[in-house]
């Protein structure tokens, strides 16, 4: 019997939006595209729980759009997540103690009852006598002189359960479950990215942005509570109107000028967003500014220094006064 191609649907379950994209998986391998939709949650959940916008738009996305596939793969919001990194002591000669030393310092290192989340880990390894590390799911890689870490990433059970049981109530079987964050950490390393130097990515989401470094299989990963949803909130208290007309406005009058010199806009409203905008992304390169010279453990200070930014993805609306070329993983 002839084998068949399989398909993906991938689910990314954000805090403002739920995007979903579907994959046909050749048997000459690769992956193409064959569908892609987006679904905000609504007005009446724009500064609330984000799970009942969940369900209601994954019920409309199925509905209006021909996704056939049956398994899945899931992402969820980092900021509805916890991830961290956490070194793990030598390990030659301690294979049998690998999975108690990792929950171990899970339970240090997970600032919720453990029987309240759900985790799992990766492992990465650093080879200490060169200057080679890789990510590795084979724990006997890890062994033999290298440096070891965890990522831990943990989720609220109940959070956890109520995204999964939406899901397999449509009849759709779920391969796997990560954070997005995480999510782009292995597709980042899949495409090479950081392998020969130390290279950043900034995902800028609608209530949180992801900071990732990766330098030659080293990660580190932290959440900025600095977004989209930062320059909505600034517009609504300028202009003494409700969220969602800030949101409204952002997007119809938003605008932000990429370096250079610029004339404000004529309209005072149109310049008075612009400069929130500015100010909202000046706080958050203060934030990049000192994870880049001292608050990045996991990556040597040399390399932090002369990191390179290779995508950042913007994820609230506005318009912008210059053309941006995409970023795509190598």
């Amino acid at each position: 019997m002839a084998k068949k191609e399989n398909t993906i649907l991938a689910i990314d379950v954000g805090a403002n939006s739920l995007k979903m994209a579907e994959f046909l998986m050749p048997l000459s391998g690769g992956m193409i595209l064959t569908g892609y939709a987006i679904e905000e949650y609504g007005e009446e959940y724009a500064q609330g729980e984000f799970l009942d916008g969940f369900a209601v738009a994954y019920r409309k996305m199925l509905a209006n759009n021909h996704f056939s596939s049956k398994q899945v793969r899931v992402a969820i919001s980092g900021q509805a997540a916890f991830s961290r990194l956490s070194k793990l002591p030598p390990l030659a000669g301690q294979r049998e103690q690998l999975a108690k030393i990792i929950e171990f310092e899970a339970r240090q290192t997970v600032p919720y009852p453990m029987d309240e989340v759900a985790w799992a880990y990766q492992l990465i390894s650093h080879s200490i006598s060169a200057d080679e590390s890789s990510s590795v799911d084979d724990a006997e890689a890890l062994l033999g002189g290298n440096e070891l870490e965890a990522l831990y990433v943990a989720v609220k059970a109940d959070l956890l359960s109520q995204v999964t049981d939406v899901i397999q109530d449509s009849g759709k079987d779920i391969l796997s479950i990560e954070i997005a964050s995480t999510a782009t950490f292995n597709a980042a390393t899949a495409n090479h990215v950081g392998e020969n130097a130390c290279e950043m990515i900034l995902d800028i989401g609608g209530r949180s942005s992801s900071l990732i470094f990766l330098e030659r299989g080293r990660v580190f990963i932290r959440p900025i509570p600095i977004a989209g949803d930062a320059v909505t909130q600034q517009i609504a208290k300028e202009f003494n109107i409700s969220f969602i007309d800030a949101e409204e406005l952002k997007r119809r009058q938003g605008f932000v000028a990429l370096g250079g010199a610029y004339e404000d806009p004529d309209s005072e409203v149109a310049a008075t967003i612009s400069k929130i905008c500015r100010n909202v992304m000046t706080r958050l390169h203060g934030k990049l500014t000192v994870r880049l010279t001292s608050g990045v453990p996991s990556i040597p200070e040399r390399s932090r220094k002369s990191c390179t930014c290779v995508v950042a993805v913007l994820l609230f609306p506005i318009r912008r006064t210059s053309s941006v070329k995409s970023c795509v993983f190598r």
